[in-house]
């Protein structure tokens, strides 16, 4: 899932019917700080996870660490 991708479809649904770009969700929501992996690291990983012998036996995490909040997208100042 591709959240940027998805803000701009919500962001150009709102300004073709003239309506106000909102945070959907709360606000604590879009203030929030949020975790994002590429699609094609994360594809990667869950082939070698699926196939690697090591990974049956451990947990293993996978983050790029791109973080970011909505509120800049939203900030309506």
């Amino acid at each position: 899932m591709n959240i940027g991708a998805e803000v701009a479809v919500y962001a150009s649904v709102c300004s073709h019917m003239g309506l106000p770009l909102a945070v959907p969700g709360t606000e604590s929501g879009g203030n929030m700080l949020q975790d994002a992996t590429d699609a094609t690291l994360l594809a990667k990983h869950l082939l070698w996870e699926a196939t690697d012998p090591y990974a049956v036996k451990n947990q293993v995490t996978i983050l790029t660490g791109n973080k970011y909040n909505f509120e800049p997208v939203f900030n309506e100042s």
